[in-house]
């Protein structure tokens, strides 16, 4: 039975495991054992691709020979990884700090959200642009905006109309006690798994953004 969880120590093992194209090659083997033609018909690899990365996998650690089946010939072995979660130090990613590791990881779904925003406002307004503002007493402000001048305070309200849109976009600064923040905090948490459990067979997906962190410096203004 795999392990429930591996600490990577080798280098070269966590320069591996940190390549989205190689850890797709082990992905089948995580979820259960399987022979070697099975893993490449659910990959759509071929054969002897998949027979080098599970040798190196082998090498690494991070898959084994669970069993053989006897057959005409030589016997069939079957694979499965050697933990259901393999642990990667952020020391030994190519990440040089734990923020850029983090930044990273979000890089993706980050792209997808802004994408499909875009592609939303663009269905209530075909123009938008860079807002530049010097509010008194505050520092210089860059927003998205429509050319419309009226049109963002009019926002939130017009997707809230029955039709339109399930679109909110947010971000900013609050000045909160802590009793506040971690009552906020909990009702952050509340709401996403309360409709974590509305989800439906054939509803339609969206993209969502939840976070919460106390700031360090002044950098940012709300």
């Amino acid at each position: 039975m795999p392990e429930e969880r591996i600490t990577i120590t080798r280098p070269d093992v966590a320069r591996a495991l940190t390549q989205l194209k190689t850890t797709q090659l082990l992905e089948p083997f995580m979820k259960r054992e399987l022979t070697l033609s099975d893993a490449a018909k659910d990959l759509e690899v071929k054969l002897p691709k998949l027979h080098y990365h599970v040798n190196k996998f082998m090498e690494f650690g991070l898959l084994e020979v669970t069993r053989m089946e006897a057959r005409a010939g030589r016997p069939l072995k079957h694979y499965r990884s050697t933990a259901h979660t393999f642990f990667v130090p952020y020391h030994l990613t190519p990440s040089e700090t734990l923020a850029q590791l983090l930044g990273d990881l979000m890089v993706p779904s980050e792209m997808r959200f802004h994408r499909e925003a875009a592609h939303t406002l663009q269905t209530l307004d075909p123009e938008w642009g860079l807002s530049i503002t010097c509010p008194p007493d505050e520092g210089i402000s860059y927003a998205l905006a429509p050319r419309a001048t009226n049109f963002v305070p009019r926002l939130v309200q017009s997707v809230l109309k029955p039709g339109a849109p399930a679109l909110f976009l947010s971000d900013g600064t609050l000045g909160l006690s802590f009793e506040t923040a971690k009552a906020l905090q909990k009702d952050l948490i509340d709401l996403f798994h309360r409709y974590r459990q509305k989800q439906e067979a054939g509803g339609q997906h969206y993209a969502y953004r939840l976070g919460l962190t106390p700031l360090h410096d002044d950098t940012f203004e709300s």
